[in-house]
């Protein structure tokens, strides 16, 4: 697996709040998305920014917070084309994409966007 540049090359602030280049990145089921989990607890945006640029260009990154503003362990990647994110995705899934020694799980949104919350599961157990 090879490890993600991570240092001083990304020149950027997308902000915590969602903020970036290019507003919120790409709508949800065009793509453009990607949901970056199993991050270290410590990890910048410039770290995932450097990280997942290799693949293509980013419009933003969100990452996600808790009330104390302690990063949560995840976050929101919108790349420019869908190829970007689909290569992101695909370097994942053969272990490519590394932070800090440790793997960063890439997968395209739709599981999470659809509201689900706690409970169920995958296979739609427990509804109806």
């Amino acid at each position: 697996a090879r490890e993600c540049p991570d240092g001083g090359s990304y020149g950027g602030d997308f902000g915590r709040k969602g903020g970036g280049k290019k507003g919120g990145g790409g709508g949800k089921g065009d793509g453009k998305k990607v949901f970056v989990g199993a991050l270290p607890r410590n990890v910048s945006e410039a770290s995932i920014y450097n990280c997942l640029s290799q693949f293509g260009k980013l419009a933003n990154i969100q990452m996600k917070y808790d009330e104390n503003g302690t990063a949560k362990g995840y976050a929101f990647a919108f790349f420019e084309d869908a190829s970007g994110a689909e290569a992101a995705i695909s370097a994942s899934k053969a272990g490519g994409t590394m932070i800090d020694g440790k793997w960063i799980d890439c997968q395209a949104p739709e599981a999470s966007d659809k509201g689900g919350g706690k409970g169920g599961g995958w296979d739609d157990w427990g509804k109806g």
